[in-house]
């Protein structure tokens, strides 16, 4: 301020309404990081729903297949890898890969997940007797009668984050065990 001398009045100029740009690029900041905030956990919940959807897919695709089974009155195979799984029916003595059914074409899974079987196969699986050749569709029968080969299938989160596993029983009835987190050791 200049100092006043007698007489002379100083005129100062009224504030313009509006922001410092310091306020503009503050607002501008803080907004920023709340909605990088809200994307990642945004980006989390994604993975999870993806997670969900290809568990309640795998299970309703056995659980069709078996059904098929036995209203087809001839046996349905499941043939399953880290990356996919794949339904096979058994024709005039061979297995025969399934493609034109939409519930039980060959699916592969996003590249985030993994499918494991926790399991031991069946005896019967590696050495049937029946036909097949190794490697050939089926690894996992479901039978005509309803009955099916037990096992343990887990689908895993390929960032650690998430595992589920799904139970085949004996009687052909799949269902989902309790959801665990990833464990560190493996």
């Amino acid at each position: 301020m200049t100092p006043r001398s007698p007489g002379k009045t100083v005129r100062t100029r009224p504030r313009a309404p509006g922001f410092t740009l310091i306020e503009v690029m503050v607002v501008l900041t803080i907004i920023a990081v709340l909605a990088g905030m809200v994307a990642l956990r945004l980006g989390n919940r994604g993975r999870e729903v993806q997670h969900e959807r290809e568990l309640r897919r795998l299970q309703q695709a056995i659980t069709l297949a078996a059904e098929e089974a036995i209203v087809q009155g001839r046996p349905y195979g499941l043939a399953i890898s880290a990356r996919e799984y794949r339904f096979c029916r058994r024709e005039q003595g061979s297995w025969k890969p399934i493609e034109t059914d939409r519930g039980l074409n060959p699916h592969d899974l996003p590249e985030n997940l993994l499918l494991q079987i926790d399991s031991e196969l069946p005896q019967s699986s590696s050495a049937r007797g029946d036909g097949e050749a190794e490697g050939s569709c089926p690894m996992i029968r479901l039978f005509p009668s309803g009955e099916a080969e037990p096992l343990q299938l887990t689908l895993r989160d390929t960032a650690g984050e998430r595992q589920a596993t799904l139970a085949l029983a004996a009687t052909g009835k799949v269902v989902q065990l309790a959801d665990r987190p990833e464990e560190s050791g493996k």
